[in-house]
């Protein structure tokens, strides 16, 4: 009888367990799947190379040439500026483990980084102070990019995505008393202008499902931006002389995010 009390209740015991088990496992979210729309914000740090490089005077209509050379060569803004973006992407399930999807990004990383303007000799001391001062200052950027990721576990996904990126930036200049750049009896004199560069990136990330309709997410990037040219201190008679340039801007970011899914 003992013997068979004993039975009982251990027999009891393990219907409980299992029932309680059970019961867990009940309440327990359902995770659904990678699969839709999504959107999210990031944060991170970029490290951001920008190339100035000097071509030479803007020649005036009268055909004025200029004592003074140039140095092609190019001279590196570099900066890292903190990085946060809004993105917004939609994944469509190809198998039970593959994905492919698009995602576009709005992101801002504000830098300025200022140099002697690149391809001037700079002048000997006591005259160093005399030099023209450039300053470049990153602006808004935005992507445009399609996402392939494979499903390592039900709520781990790793993937890789590549597109198109833009990034606006702005040029300026002061010239003080620099006969190369400007005409000192009206100096100092300042000019400002805006460009949008074009180029691609690409980079790999990895998302963890927290809950079931919110996801974490790390990722790196690396974008490649097409140089395009630029007139600093443009030519006004008997006033500035125009500097040609160009400006590219290649950048590494790494961020980590949150998303909600629906």
């Amino acid at each position: 009888m003992g013997h068979s009390m004993k039975h009982l209740s251990i027999a009891a015991g393990v219907i409980a367990a299992m029932c309680a088990i059970s019961t867990a496992k009940a309440e327990e979210p359902a995770f659904p799947g990678w699969g839709g729309l999504y959107f999210g914000a990031t944060g991170g740090q970029s490290a951001t190379s920008t190339s100035w490089k000097t071509n030479g005077h803007v020649v005036p209509a009268w055909g004025a040439t200029y004592p003074y050379s140039i140095d092609t060569s190019a001279t590196s803004f570099d900066a890292r500026p903190d990085r946060m973006s809004f993105f917004v992407g939609y994944n469509y399930m190809i198998t039970p483990v593959i994905l492919a999807g698009i995602e576009a990004e709005l992101g801002r990383g504000s830098s300025k980084t200022a140099h002697a303007m690149p391809g001037l000799q700079p002048f000997k001391a006591p005259y160093q102070n005399f030099h023209t001062r450039s300053r470049v200052i990153s602006g808004n950027d935005s992507s445009l990019r399609l996402r392939a990721g494979y499903v390592v576990m039900p709520r781990l996904l790793v993937y890789a995505t590549a597109g198109y990126a833009t990034q606006m930036f702005r040029e300026s200049s002061t010239c003080v008393i620099d006969p190369r750049v400007c005409n000192p009896d009206f100096s100092p004199l300042s000019h400002t202008s805006s460009k949008r560069l074009h180029g691609w990136t690409a980079g790999i990330g990895t998302e963890y499902q927290l809950l079931p309709n919110l996801i974490a997410r790390v990722e790196y990037r690396r974008t490649d931006l097409d140089s395009t040219s630029f007139t600093a201190m443009p030519y006004v008679n008997f006033r500035t002389h125009g500097i040609k340039n160009t400006l590219s801007s290649t950048s590494d970011t790494m961020s980590v995010g949150l998303a909600l899914k629906f």
